[in-house]
């Protein structure tokens, strides 16, 4: 256990709490001095930073305020930094303190602020409020620490080292559940105890209100310096954590210029989250409401707690066993896990309405021989009508926010726009999250839009019930299993033109010959496939399947290798986007050489994603962040040349949103995948455009992120399109000529493929990412005989030796 971690991740909870605490409750006293229709207006604003996705909030900073941004001048510190995360959790949590605190001044008798003419201005703050509301500024503090602890996206995304990301990269890189567990249980004693301390010891005389009716008391007594600096503390949250990403939003032309095809390739990403929104929040209200008779609060509140990734990892080891298999490889098992995280909004917001009912309703109807469906619909609902649906919308946009729960849980067919959005933060570009942010928050208004449209219509009580049905209809599509299957068998018949049957390689795991998300795949001239995956590690394998042996990357603190080839020498080649560079190994693992310089000269590197080789051996690099181009090297990574695209990324022929693939065609030409623009761009050897391919869409001749290009002898080009799980087939004009695949983990499925290579007999590996495996489509025999691999042929020497080894 790193106990440095401990301490960085409990001082970055101290330090965004106690802003928290200070702007929060200065901005406090000045919503407990409002009253009437502007109060409600305030406090509704107020919410407004927990109901937008957290993703906005880390994207539209990282834009403003990182390298290219236009905030980085001006502030004292870098965004990708210890500072910059504490920034950012407070702008996330500042309302769960400005909101306790607010009511628990609002439910101050009115007679306890005149006691004392003479106490005003900031000595009746120091001696009478603080005193008074000590016990909600503490509970408030206590779950601002706590959510900001076990925060796991704001920090690893801005690279900040916390004790959850070690906790994560210990399961998700190394599967070593057991290790995972042990190492969470500060992050889930600690602060569990904490609010156990702060909820019995002294939240029992906490008392909250919103009405605002000593509002003009506290008017009268604070002052206006205290009124001016509360509104300022106010405004200087709303602005950073609200004004500032929605201006940055609405205002980026390239946001709107990316909605569209944003849109195009998600469709089924949007109605996965929709389903998953709506069936969740259905079963926390009916679960909540009818366990709210009992005291479980302590159970229902654990899961809440924790980090997401833990309550992931928990149904892992509940549910991944053959009697449950019907659950855990379906949509179900993420509906399972947003319930379990939320289930103690529901159970709380049932028990506060039932102590608000007036049961002589219910006593009344049931005198009269009512049923108990009749003592719903006429005696209970009516009263707690509006409160459990405030419950179900505020579970509703909690799921849809939420990635971290379902991240590690997520079934093929089952990414939602959250997990989309998660991955683009790491890879994509700023327009791209803001484009599909923008799509899920018009998910997130979708239950109120229909609710306002339903009222205008019917009568308001037969609304409510139509609005419900209709939700639950549309939550029920979809939500049973996805396409994944059970099944044990790993060879599968194909109905397509070019290959016969897919056979599965490997399986989930560390061990020799099974993959943690295999990123990239290479052939040589002797069929041995090399596969990096994000244990960073380079395995080797034999025709058949059969482990040869495996080296680790120099490094992977930083990330994972992602892209990989062939030089002109039969070396493989490996790539490393955040070192900025490039690896040659030899076939048994040695590293020959390594080459890259970070810069955004002509030259030098910037977040390279993927090479390969050209006919004469000079290597082709694809890059994209601060650059969006390809450059041409030569065979030992110098004289870079720029070959196309350049500093801005664009739609326009020749340019490029994050290049992921590289490949040449027997001509010469250069196969671009421009994976944010969901096409295929065909350069000529010099880099000329010459042609694009695709669009975004899921239909034939259309892509969705394409992450990966290869070309046979014969010209036939193979897409692997890592949005729509697929890979997708064109002919030697261009012509798309069908599919293989979609979203599954049977034989001849997909699950977010990320990469393509091609051996000798025309056989396609695909690295099956999400799936954990490798895939081999077995070519059907008269194929187009030898393959073309983008490098010229290794030596008869190294081809001898290669098999020697073998």
């Amino acid at each position: 256990m790193d106990l440095s971690l401990i301490m960085n991740s409990v001082l970055l909870a101290l330090l965004a709490s106690g802003l928290c605490v200070i702007f929060g409750g200065v901005a406090s006293l000045w919503l407990a001095s409002l009253r009437g229709a502007r109060r409600n207006l305030i406090w509704a604003a107020s919410l407004l930073p927990l109901m937008l996705p957290p993703f906005l909030l880390v994207g539209t900073w990282i834009g403003m305020a990182g390298k290219q941004g236009w905030l980085s001048a001006w502030l004292p510190f870098e965004i990708y930094s210890f500072s910059g995360t504490v920034l950012l959790l407070f702008l996330a949590y500042w309302p769960v303190m400005t909101l306790f605190a607010s009511s628990a001044l609002s439910a101050l008798p009115k007679s306890l602020l005149e006691l004392d003419g003479g106490l005003q201005g900031r000595a009746l703050v120091r001696k009478v409020l603080l005193p008074l509301i000590r016990p909600a500024l503490l509970l408030a503090w206590v779950v601002c620490f706590v959510l900001s602890l076990n925060d796991f996206s704001i920090p690893v995304i801005l690279q900040t080292s916390v004790f959850t990301t070690e906790v994560w990269l210990r399961f998700n890189t190394y599967f070593d559940a057991q290790g995972a567990l042990l190492l969470c249980w500060p992050l889930v004693v600690f602060p569990f105890l904490l609010l156990i301390w702060a909820v019995r010891r002294q939240t029992g005389r906490m008392q909250l209100a919103i009405s605002g009716e000593n509002s003009e008391a506290m008017n009268r007594f604070l002052g206006n310096r205290i009124l001016a600096l509360g509104r300022i503390c106010w405004g200087v949250c709303m602005i950073g954590s609200v004004g500032l990403p929605l201006v940055h939003l609405m205002t980026s032309p390239l946001t709107w210029s990316e909605l569209g095809g944003a849109f195009q390739a998600s469709q089924d990403v949007v109605a996965t989250t929709l389903t998953l929104g709506v069936v969740s929040a259905a079963l926390v209200m009916g679960a909540g409401w009818m366990l709210s008779k009992y005291r479980i609060g302590v159970v229902t509140w654990f899961p809440f707690l924790l980090p997401g990734v833990f309550v992931g990892m928990f149904l892992i080891a509940a549910l991944n066993r053959p009697s449950m298999g019907w659950l855990y490889v379906g949509r179900g098992v993420m509906v399972c896990a947003v319930f379990v995280r939320y289930l103690a909004l529901g159970w709380l917001g049932a028990r506060w309405l039932r102590g608000r009912m007036n049961e002589s309703l219910s006593e009344w109807a049931q005198m009269h021989g009512a049923s108990l469906f009749q003592k719903w619909c006429h005696g209970i609902w009516p009263q707690c009508r509006n409160g459990l649906l405030a419950v179900g919308i505020a579970v509703y946009l909690l799921s849809l926010w939420d990635a971290e729960t379902v991240v590690m849980i997520v079934p093929a067919g089952g990414e939602t726009l959250s997990l989309r959005i998660f991955n683009l933060l790491h890879y994509g570009h700023n327009e791209q999250v803001n484009a599909l942010c923008l799509l899920l928050i018009g998910v997130g208004v979708l239950p109120l839009v229909l609710i306002w449209v339903v009222n205008t219509i019917r009568h308001r009580q037969r609304q409510v019930k139509l609005a419900m049905v209709a939700l639950l209809a549309v939550g029920t599509l979809g939500c049973g299993s996805s396409d994944r299957e059970t099944g044990d068998d790993s060879i599968a018949e194909l109905s397509s033109q070019f290959f016969e049957k897919a056979i599965v390689l490997g399986s989930r795991g560390v061990g020799p010959g099974e993959f943690n998300k295999p990123r990239s795949i290479a052939v040589d001239l002797q069929d041995h496939h090399y596969v990096v995956d994000m244990t960073g590690r380079v395995q080797k394998f034999d025709p058949a399947g059969n482990w040869i042996l495996a080296w680790q990357m120099p490094e992977t603190k930083m990330g994972r290798p992602k892209g990989m080839c062939l030089d002109a020498d039969g070396n493989v080649v490996v790539v490393e986007p955040h070192y900025a560079r490039v690896n040659h190994f030899s076939h048994k693992g040695e590293l020959l050489l390594q080459w890259g310089d970070f810069g955004t000269e002509e030259g030098r590197l910037v977040f390279p994603r993927t090479v390969t080789c050209d006919p004469e051996g000079r290597m082709l690099v694809a890059e994209y962040s601060q650059q969006e181009r390809v450059q041409r090297f030569s065979t030992k990574g110098t004289d870079g040349q720029l070959l196309s695209g350049g500093p801005e990324r664009g739609l326009a022929p020749g340019q490029f949103n994050r290049p992921e693939g590289l490949s040449m065609d027997p001509d010469g030409n250069i196969l671009v995948a421009d994976s944010c623009n969901h096409r295929v761009q065909i350069l000529s050897p010099d880099g000329t455009w010459l042609k694009t391919l695709g669009g975004a869409g899921s239909e034939l001749g259309q892509m969705s992120f394409p992450y990966d290009v290869r070309c046979d002898a014969e010209g036939h080009l193979f897409v692997c399109e890592f949005g729509n799980s697929r890979i997708q087939i064109f002919d030697t004009d261009y012509t798309p000529l069908e599919t293989i695949g979609g979203p599954g983990n049977a034989p001849g499925q997909f699950h977010n493929p990320w990469s393509l290579a091609l051996d000798s007999d025309g056989n396609l590996y695909v690295a099956d990412s999400a799936n954990h495996r490798v895939q081999k489509l077995i070519r059907r025999k008269g194929g187009s005989g030898r393959i073309f691999f983008g490098s010229r042929p290794v030596s008869q020497d190294t081809a001898t030796d290669k098999e020697g080894d073998a």
